[in-house]
């Protein structure tokens, strides 16, 4: 779809057609950061995610990152089309850690974004909060342990699926709450997020830096 070239007044152009356009240039405006909670949203308005949070919910379920990464491998294939990977190995330093690689959740890259530079995802489903977000944090030193070679992401999210009702004041859901936080059926998701700013090179270092802060 043109549109920032297209003459608005021109009579052939509708109201529909002016409003399809606007929302098309600010979705493209958007954060990586921001497209994911847009998929989030929609994703948990379809009947049958409502219906299966709902069984998790009711029989107080808990670890199902699996089903839930498959569904959203199938959103980002439907809505974006996007190049999609899981459960990714990447090489870790190491100088770092004894183990010689790790793996990774998701990785994904939205069509129209630079080649080769993705956004990590990590998933975790506790329903206390608490342990939910200091998971959620570990899983965030998978990618501060990558050889610098690896670094390929424009972005990196980390997934807190818990039960609101059993908050409690703590300093990891102070943190998580610095955050996005959303509602996702009878659940709240945290999402704790880094991205580089458009304009700047894909650089490990900041990362690394932001991760120490946490």
């Amino acid at each position: 779809m043109i549109c920032n070239n297209m003459l608005l007044s021109t009579p052939l152009v509708s109201k529909v057609n002016m409003t399809q356009c606007l929302t098309h240039d600010l979705k493209e405006d958007m954060s990586e950061i921001a497209h994911f909670i847009d998929l989030l949203n929609d994703l948990k308005k379809k009947q049958h995610i409502k219906k299966r949070l709902d069984f998790f919910y009711d029989f107080e379920h808990e670890g199902w990152e699996k089903w839930l990464q498959m569904e959203l491998l199938y959103a980002m294939n439907e809505n974006w089309g996007a190049d999609h990977y899981k459960e990714i190995q990447y090489d870790i330093d190491k100088r770092k850690s004894e183990r010689s690689f790790s793996q990774l959740d998701l990785v994904y890259r939205r069509p129209k974004t630079t080649s080769d530079v993705f956004v990590g995802v990590e998933l975790k489903v506790i329903n206390e909060p608490n342990r939910c977000i200091k998971g959620s944090l570990a899983d965030l030193q998978k990618f501060s342990k990558l050889k610098p070679s690896q670094w390929d992401f424009r972005a990196i999210i980390a997934m807190a699926v818990y039960l609101p009702e059993q908050r409690e004041n703590s300093k990891a859901l102070a943190l998580a709450r610095e955050h996005e936080t959303l509602q996702f059926g009878p659940y709240e998701v945290a999402i704790i997020s880094w991205e580089t700013e458009p304009k700047n090179e894909f650089k490990f270092p900041g990362f690394r830096d932001w991760l120490a802060q946490q």
